[in-house]
């Protein structure tokens, strides 16, 4: 008889900007494009027109105390970007008591870290084991990081962080200096208490 022949897989899609203002998103749903992953029944990501920084929608983080896992709700995309440099932006709205938090990370069980920052319950706004300051509430904040993946250029990373009434840069932030590629770009409501916060505009694509 013939030799089984090798089954044949079609190759992994080429690495994708993410572009999310989620105005194509009917109320009330998960977002499409990410693996979202809600804590319990009322622990959720939804799409919302609450609130929105442009546009008339944008995600609701709803936290909650007592969930199994401290980082639910949470949420990621798998951009699978490997070289080059990237700049990521998003605009949060933050309620009282809300604990936010944003990661960039290599794939596998044994990820390393690039990029990364919390804003705790006090509105503490942390990278880098660095307190930046604290971010005022209930106001829309813009996110704007960029960070490196080829040799030479690894290892650190900048922010822009901008408000109403205030800007702050900062430049030469530390992080593992193996991080190579984002094969994990995501967001938790981190911890567990009764809060919430919106997340709109969410962008990765290489830096000019």
């Amino acid at each position: 008889p013939p030799a089984e022949m090798p089954m044949a897989f079609p190759p992994p899609p080429p690495p994708q900007p993410i572009a999310e203002d989620f105005e194509d998103h009917d109320p009330g749903v998960a977002p499409m494009r990410a693996r979202v992953f809600d804590g319990s029944e009322t622990a959720t990501i939804r799409v919302t027109e609450e609130e929105a920084a442009s546009g008339t929608r944008s995600l609701k983080f709803v936290d909650q105390p007592d969930l199994e896992a401290p980082w639910d709700p949470h949420l990621f995309y798998t951009p699978g970007f490997t070289e080059g440099r990237y700049a990521g932006h998003f605009d949060v709205r933050l309620a009282p008591g809300a604990v936010f938090y944003h990661e960039w990370r290599t794939g596998g069980g044994t990820y390393r870290v690039g990029p990364s920052i919390i804003v705790t319950r006090q509105g503490v706004l942390e990278a880098s084991g660095q307190a930046l300051g604290e971010l005022p509430m209930d106001t829309w904040i813009g996110f704007d990081i960029e960070c490196s993946l080829d040799a030479g250029g690894r290892g650190s990373w900048s922010l822009v962080v901008t408000m109403p009434d205030d800007t702050w840069t900062f430049d030469d932030l530390a992080c593992d200096p193996d991080f190579d590629a984002i094969e994990w770009f995501g967001f938790c409501a981190q911890e567990q208490t009764t809060s919430h916060f919106y997340l709109d505009n969410v962008r990765l694509e290489p830096a000019e």
